[in-house]
């Protein structure tokens, strides 16, 4: 029988309130909200220093900021590592600490394995929580198997039934484990409860495309497109379904505006989407050069793209190709 270990918050009632603050804040889940929760969290710890949820808390914080760019990924990750260290120095068995050290695993060092291991370790400390299944879930897509990560995900969306971003990974899983009408489905209700999420456009778009439905997809990239409001960003989907009804010339001109966008903003990113752009067109030699590229470099914030381009069924004829094997090798995901 499981025990669970429940970790003693703080007796100060108001350093409880300002972590309570700060994780409402980080829930929203944008940068400037993230920031708020900064100031709230690190209020929390000046009213009581050994408040190991609060540290748990500015981990998270660091971690986001520097996943999305907005902070350089190696000080903040090491910001991140040094407040969920602290937190778990606290409480050996503080199940949270335990999970944010997954996330600084997975998305920070590329370790998909001692990820699982704190992700196991907290549920073992009893956590029950949206986040540890969102996270398991996200480990099952990393390694190739979607259908284990699904129930996974699932638990999260019952624990947190409006999280947009529970639903937007169940959307990708159902995705990667080609289910088309369920992924679209989930991205469908998301945009109904969130017209604003951008990203459903794109993943709903690749949903379609994976089943051959070129002309439909295009119409949902191009509101992706006109949402992102930038005419060198947002082409992806629209270069492969060009590219796959063909409309060559206009493949390549998009794809020379992505190029564009490299030069002027250089970003890993950037070349996870040009990975994406050659493996969508079948120019598979190019896509392997700019992920093994990616790989070389394991910035924070290139880590689920590279997730993506690698288990994304639109991209399976990628998946023969000698390079891909051994780029599987590296990261350690052949097993």
């Amino acid at each position: 029988q499981q025990e669970t270990v429940v970790e003693k918050a703080t007796e100060n009632i108001e350093a409880y309130t300002e972590h309570l603050k700060g994780l409402h804040h980080l829930k929203i889940g944008n940068p400037e909200e993230a920031k708020k929760a900064i100031a709230h969290f690190q209020k929390a710890l000046s009213l009581d220093p050994g408040f190991a949820m609060a540290e748990c808390g500015l981990s998270r914080c660091y971690s986001y900021l520097g996943s999305c760019g907005v902070l350089p990924a190696v000080s903040a990750y090491a910001k991140a590592l040094k407040r969920v260290m602290s937190a778990i120095e606290k409480n050996g068995n503080f199940a949270e600490g335990h999970l944010a050290l997954a996330n600084i695993k997975f998305y920070h060092f590329w370790d998909w394995n001692g990820a699982r291991e704190s992700i196991e370790k907290a549920m073992s400390l009893g956590l029950n929580s949206a986040e540890v299944y969102q996270s398991y879930g996200l480990y099952f897509a990393a390694i190739g198997h979607p259908s284990k990560g699904i129930p996974e995900m699932l638990k999260a969306l019952e624990l947190d039934p409006l999280s947009i971003p529970v639903m937007s990974m169940l959307g990708t899983l159902y995705l990667f484990d080609q289910q088309y009408e369920k992924a679209i489905r989930q991205f469908e209700e998301i945009l109904e409860l969130q017209p604003t999420f951008r990203g459903a456009y794109q993943y709903k778009g690749i949903s379609l495309a994976c089943m051959g439905r070129y002309e439909e997809a295009m119409k949902v990239f191009k509101i992706y497109h006109d949402e992102v409001n930038h005419p060198n960003k947002a082409v992806l989907g629209m270069i492969i379904s060009h590219n796959q009804m063909g409309n060559h010339e206009m493949a390549d001109e998009l794809l020379k505006r992505l190029y564009q966008r490299l030069e002027e903003d250089y970003s890993a990113t950037v070349e996870v989407d040009l990975a994406i752009a050659h493996a969508g067109i079948g120019d598979y030699d190019t896509a392997i050069d700019f992920l093994e590229k990616v790989y070389d470099n394991r910035l924070s914030i290139a880590c689920m793209g590279m997730i993506w381009v690698m288990r994304c069924p639109l991209f399976m004829n990628l998946w023969s190709h000698p390079g891909y094997k051994k780029l599987l090798d590296r990261m350690q995901l052949s097993n």
